[in-house]
């Protein structure tokens, strides 16, 4: 018989933050500014998706380079350190994956190379930064995509803070 998670989303968030974590949408983008927290608003919805995809489910945290992979990674640890170390079955630091029980995978990747970004089905990801992320990590990506997207980025050119995106 397997074990149904369930996680909740527990830290104080702000104004801009309370309608991406709201939104019942398949795939979400939140554009803020500068120390919006939109990287701890990502981090808490990668590891629900993570969650709520199943066992044996496959998720990516994409940016642009290795410098935003690596403060997606330093981010989601500290949460999982805060909220959900029940969960953690490993932490891989050498190829920055999570398994969360029993064998939930979040790989981190950088979209610097888009084939690197290839041969995986995955059940969800977070583009981090996703303004700055070239077409072709995208493009990369989506096909392989069977589940729900967030977006998350600080402004280049525009000016909004939640869409749904269908």
């Amino acid at each position: 018989m397997s074990q149904t998670l369930t996680l909740d989303i527990h830290y104080k968030k702000h104004e801009g933050q309370i309608p991406f974590h709201q939104s019942k949408a398949k795939n979400r983008i939140w554009i803020g500014g500068a120390q919006s927290g939109k990287t701890t608003a990502g981090g808490y919805e990668a590891l629900i998706l993570s969650v709520d995809s199943g066992n044996d489910s496959v998720g990516y945290v994409v940016a642009p380079t290795y410098w935003h992979t690596q403060r997606a990674w330093e981010k989601v640890l500290e949460i999982i350190g805060l909220h959900f170390q029940r969960l953690v079955v490993e932490i891989n630091r050498s190829e920055h994956r999570i398994t969360l029980y029993p064998n939930r995978k979040i790989w981190f990747k950088s979209a610097d190379d888009p084939d690197s970004l290839r041969s995986q089905t995955l059940d969800w990801a977070w583009l981090d930064e996703c303004a700055m992320i070239k077409e072709e990590g995208w493009n990369a990506i989506e096909p392989r995509l069977m589940g729900p997207a967030i977006f998350t980025s600080t402004p280049k050119g525009f000016t909004f803070d939640v869409l749904d995106v269908k």
